[in-house]
C-alpha cells in the first residue's frame, strides 16, 4: 500500500513538473508566427496612423513580425466584433480609440457584439485632440466659417456616424449656433479627400490626420475643439478661449486590445513590447512630428482610463441621436 501511494505521489510530481514546463514554454514560445492588428478604418485615417507608425519599433521587441489589416466598414464595428470574438491567444489584436470605441459600443447595441471593459487591455500610448479644418480657399478663419454658418446649412464631414469626430460636429453646431449638414464617412481620410476637393465645408477630425495635409497647405485649421490650443497648430484658437466649451470629458487615446480572456503572459509580452516601443527614439521624433503626445498607459491604467470614460460617453448619447 505504501509503495503505491508513494507511484501516485511521484507520477503527480512528473505531471506537475510536465504542465510547468509546459506552460513556461508556452509562454517561452509567443507568438509562434506574426501578431495581425486589425484598424477598423481605412488607411491615412487616425487610428490608421497611429498604430502603424509605432509597429515598426513594437515587432522589434517580439520574436515574429506584427502586420496591420485594415477591416473597414460598420463604423469600425466589424473589426471590433471579430477580435472581440477571436481566439484568446495575442495573435488577434485591435487597436482602437476611446472613447470612439465605447461610444460604438452603446450608440448601436443592435450590431455592436461586444463589451469594452471584457477586451484584454493590452496597451495604450497616444493621446491627440479634435480640430476643425476647412479649405484655404473657402474659409480664412473660424469667424468666416461661423459667419456662413448662420446663412446657410454647411457640410461638415466626419470619419463615421457614432464616432467621436460626429459628436464634436453635433456639440460645435449647439454651442456656435449654427447650420450644418452633417456628413458621416467611412473614415478620417476620406472625409478629407472631399474636403480637398471642395466637396464640403469642413471637416472635423483628429490632429496627426491633419497635420501632413496642414503642412502641405492642402487644409487649414480653424479650431481646436477643446479647452487648450495644440502645440503643433500654435496659431488656432482653441473652442474655451473662444467661449466655447465643447469640452470632450474623456481625453481621446490610442490602444491596442485583444480578445477577453488572453492568458496574463502573454499580455505581459506584448505589454513590454509597446512599453519598450514607445521609448525608442526614432518613435519619439516620428510622434513629435505629428505632434503626438505619447502617454504610457500600461494594461492596468489602460482599462482604468477606459472604465473612467464610461459615464461621460452615457451623458453625450441623446446629444448624438439628435
Amino acid at each position: 500500500m505504501k509503495q503505491a501511494k508513494g507511484l501516485i505521489c511521484v507520477v503527480l510530481v512528473l505531471l506537475f513538473v510536465q504542465f510547468i514546463r509546459e506552460e513556461t514554454v508556452l509562454a517561452e514560445d509567443f507568438p509562434t508566427r506574426h501578431v495581425t492588428v486589425l484598424c477598423g478604418f481605412s488607411p491615412g485615417g487616425s487610428t490608421d496612423i497611429q498604430i502603424r507608425g509605432i509597429i515598426p519599433y513594437v515587432q522589434k521587441y517580439l520574436d515574429k513580425g506584427m502586420l496591420v489589416e485594415n477591416r473597414t466598414g460598420a463604423n469600425g464595428i466589424i473589426a471590433y466584433n471579430e477580435v472581440f470574438n477571436a481566439k484568446p491567444d495575442g495573435h488577434s489584436l485591435l487597436v482602437t480609440s476611446i472613447p470612439a470605441i465605447t461610444i460604438a459600443e452603446k450608440y448601436f447595441p443592435e450590431t455592436a457584439k461586444f463589451e469594452v471593459k471584457k477586451y484584454t487591455h493590452i496597451y495604450g500610448f497616444a493621446r491627440e485632440e479634435l480640430v476643425l479644418v476647412t479649405n484655404p480657399e473657402m474659409y480664412k478663419s473660424f469667424q468666416e466659417f461661423i459667419k456662413a454658418g448662420g446663412e446657410k446649412k454647411l457640410k461638415v464631414g466626419t470619419s463615421g456616424k457614432g464616432q467621436p469626430t460626429h459628436l464634436g460636429a453635433v456639440l460645435l453646431e449647439i454651442v456656435a449656433k449654427i447650420k450644418t449638414n452633417i456628413i458621416p464617412y467611412q473614415g478620417g481620410s476620406e472625409s478629407m479627400a472631399s474636403l480637398a476637393g471642395k466637396h464640403i465645408d469642413g471637416v472635423i477630425t483628429i490632429s496627426s490626420a491633419a497635420v501632413n495635409m496642414v503642412k502641405s497647405g492642402v487644409v487649414k485649421p480653424l479650431l481646436i475643439l477643446g479647452d487648450s490650443r495644440h502645440p503643433g497648430f500654435p496659431g488656432v484658437p482653441s473652442a474655451k478661449e473662444l467661449g466655447y466649451d465643447i469640452s470632450m470629458l474623456v481625453p481621446y487615446l490610442t490602444g491596442v486590445v485583444g480578445p477577453p480572456n488572453m492568458p496574463a503572459e502573454r499580455v505581459k509580452i506584448l505589454e513590454n513590447a509597446f512599453a519598450h516601443a514607445v521609448k525608442t527614439p526614432e518613435y519619439v521624433k516620428w510622434a513629435k512630428n505629428l505632434n503626438v503626445d505619447i502617454v504610457p498607459l500600461p494594461s492596468a491604467a489602460f482599462l482604468k482610463e477606459t472604465l473612467r470614460g464610461y459615464p461621460a460617453v452615457a451623458s453625450y448619447l441623446e446629444v448624438l441621436k439628435k
